[in-house]
């Protein structure tokens, strides 16, 4: 409803989520979808998938799941989950959550591909990259420099920005 402010529902929905025994992954789908529009383009945007990251490090089934599905359908709406689930996977399971990003980088999918790119910057940054799997990993980003879509040229050139800025 447009009567109640995005970031007010946002705020009362991201304090519940710690008090919620195990997160429902679709419903989470549906969430991003629902304050998507409502969101995009404002600098806090990104305040619920920080919230989500960290109750999500204690559900890694959660985070399969939700993985799965945007495998299966990502958009715009939801693609900020990708960093999101494999981020949160990471800190029990980190060799899952790499390979993962790795087999999404060779996505038919042009967004899963991109966010891939990101979310492997993202585990560089957050150190969740162990030093053996670092060659693939930039070999990766490396890659994706030369990919003949456009697109992957950017988001690629975007997350060896963002690994070299830290």
């Amino acid at each position: 409803s447009k009567a109640v402010n995005v970031f007010d529902a946002i705020f009362v929905v991201s304090a519940a989520f710690p008090y919620i025994e195990e997160l429902d992954p679709h419903g989470i789908i549906l969430l991003c979808m629902a304050q998507y529009e409502r969101t995009k383009g404002d600098y806090f945007a990104g305040s619920i998938f920080n919230s989500l990251e960290k109750v999500l490090t204690a559900q890694p089934n959660v985070c399969r799941y939700i993985h799965e599905q945007l495998k299966i359908d990502i958009n715009e709406a939801t693609a900020n989950l990708h960093s999101t689930a494999l981020l949160a996977l990471a800190q029990s399971f980190p060799e899952e959550a790499l390979t993962l990003a790795l087999e999404d980088t060779s996505s038919v999918n042009v967004l899963l591909r991109n966010v891939a790119l990101w979310t492997l910057g993202r585990m560089i940054v957050s150190s969740k990259v162990p030093e053996v799997e670092m060659p693939a990993v930039t070999t990766s980003i490396m890659t994706a420099l030369s990919d003949p879509i456009e697109q992957i040229r950017q988001s690629a050139i975007r997350t060896a920005t963002f690994c070299l800025s830290f």
